[in-house]
């Protein structure tokens, strides 16, 4: 510490963009507890280092989590096994099933032989990539949706598949606006 203007007391300029704390001792010190306190403080720098890092990590996971939970997109990600890792509020909502009903479960699990699973499950045999595609999908109470359908592996570092990933666009509102521009355009002929 060196002096400052007006008696107070701070920290000398070093290689540290800045201080996270100080370790003082009051009173008369032991040197073997001196020697023991000398050992451990700068590990205490490192522990802090990391629970930064791992705070960092936190909130950055949990603002992906909020993204994709917030996607107007159904997502559906898997593991290489097959198993159900990821189902979004807008799956929920376009497939008819809670998450609480899918998570951990497997593909083969779910009821029903829906498109989307077929070429989610071939996309983790190693099939090559297929294009987006549209394709009716039946919900549990027997309701019907459009929707198109974009499968991608998941590939680690060595381009090996850990997992499959599946967006849902649910193109019902894209649907019935088409039939309402066929229906104008049936009115307008019939005016002509």
């Amino acid at each position: 510490l060196e002096e400052m203007a007006g008696g107070h007391r701070s920290c000398v300029m070093c290689e540290f963009q800045r201080v996270i704390g100080l370790l003082g001792v009051e009173g008369d010190v032991d040197p073997a507890k001196s020697v023991r306190l000398e050992a451990i403080v700068p590990s205490l720098g490192a522990l802090i280092a990391n629970l930064n890092l791992n705070e960092a990590l936190d909130l950055e996971a949990r603002f992906r989590d909020e993204v994709i939970e917030n996607l107007p997109l159904g997502v559906v990600a898997v593991d290489h096994d097959g198993r159900i890792l990821t189902w979004n509020r807008s799956a929920e909502e376009i497939l008819g099933t809670s998450r609480e009903a899918t998570l951990n479960e497997t593909l083969e699990a779910l009821a029903g032989a829906d498109p989307w699973r077929s070429a989610l499950l071939d996309c983790l045999s190693g099939a090559s990539a297929r294009p987006p595609f549209e394709c009716p999908i039946q919900r549990p109470d027997g309701s019907t949706v459009p929707v198109e359908v974009s499968v991608a592996a998941l590939r680690d570092a060595q381009e090996r598949t850990r997992g499959a990933v599946v967006t849902l666009a649910d193109l019902s509102r894209l649907r019935s606006m088409e039939e309402r521009i066929r229906q104008l355009d049936r009115l307008a002929a019939l005016g002509r």
